[in-house]
């Protein structure tokens, strides 16, 4: 959903067009340097945590301060979180299951907001002292993408891929440009009614989970080319919002969509998990979304590194039977 911000921090504003209650909301602003914002409804309205660092949970009367059965409330943010309620702003927002329910699946009981038609859940742990072990995530399918991170402490993010060479020992870091990592101390590899945390983390948690779901998310990796006619990749549905992050070094989590970007034979505009810039564009950063994937049209390595791969997130706009090309 786009919007923007009355400019008015005394004042709240409703943001409506999700199309449901959101349980994840993830706001940036466009227009201006500013933090990454994501608010969930089981941390709940005002606790803010930024992509893009490892400063530990806020707690603010401004941002999001309420969920709405079609949107959420927003007011100015400070700048310990970002602008919520200035300039022009985007928000991308996910459905799990509402205020969630405690689980006992795994080595520490959580509670879990699971939506499994969806393929998507959030587990908290909201106790201090242990961080880490097994969560029931509810799904009932393995996962394929998955965010872990500390929410009390100055932390790093913490993803899993389902694409990882190595799914139970990689992982890589939304707050960073670095590469894939190995622990062998902790494993990652999630199954299907588990997800394994880093079992250094001993603090209160939050984890975003994604499992896919035929026609509407897919969670892979493709080879780039460095060339103009870049790969196509068929996801079976139309995209709405896609994520990219090039596996080697010195690389950002670049997010496209379709809202920002509602035409094909652009330059997208770009917006990064790991960092605050404001929206830009470059004209070697070129995707079409098409009816039935994406196509790589652009030689930048953000999407289309030389021989090298790039994993992908990307959600549909609707099932593949009712898309349309653009």
């Amino acid at each position: 959903v786009l919007y923007t911000g009355s400019d008015d921090d005394s004042v709240s504003q409703n943001v409506t067009g999700v199309g449901f209650q959101p349980d994840l909301v993830w706001i940036k602003r466009r227009n201006l340097e500013t933090h990454n914002v994501l608010t969930d409804a089981l941390r709940g309205a005002t606790k803010v945590l930024n992509s893009n660092q490892t400063v530990a949970e806020v707690d603010d009367t401004y941002g999001v301060t309420a969920f709405g059965s079609d949107g959420f409330t927003v007011r100015e943010q400070d700048v310990a979180g970002g602008q919520t309620n200035t300039g022009t702003l985007v928000s991308w927002n996910w459905k799990a299951g509402g205020s969630g329910s405690s689980n006992s699946d795994g080595s520490v009981t959580v509670t879990t907001s699971a939506n499994a038609t969806a393929g998507f859940s959030i587990i908290y742990h909201a106790s201090e002292g242990y961080f880490g072990g097994t969560y029931g995530h509810g799904l009932g399918k393995k996962p394929a993408f998955v965010i872990t991170r500390d929410v009390d402490n100055v932390n790093n993010f913490y993803v899993w891929h389902q694409s990882y060479s190595n799914p139970t020992y990689n992982y890589m870091l939304l707050n960073t440009s670095g590469a894939i990592a190995t622990s062998s101390a902790n494993e990652y590899n999630p199954t299907s009614t588990l997800v394994m945390t880093d079992q250094g983390l001993n603090r209160k948690g939050i984890t975003y989970v994604w499992a896919e779901i035929e026609g509407f998310s897919k969670f892979g990796v493709y080879e780039g080319n460095a060339s103009a006619a870049g790969p196509f990749i068929n996801c079976g549905f139309r995209p709405a919002l896609v994520i990219f992050r090039p596996i080697t070094n010195g690389n950002y989590w670049l997010i496209i969509d379709n809202k920002r970007d509602p035409f094909n034979d652009n330059a997208p505009q770009r917006l990064y998990t790991n960092v605050a810039d404001a929206e830009t564009t470059y004209s070697q950063t070129k995707v079409d979304l098409l009816s039935n994937g994406f196509k790589i049209n652009g030689t930048y390595g953000d999407t289309n590194p030389s021989g090298g791969l790039v994993l992908y997130m990307a959600w549909a706009e609707s099932p593949f039977k009712y898309a349309n090309a653009r």
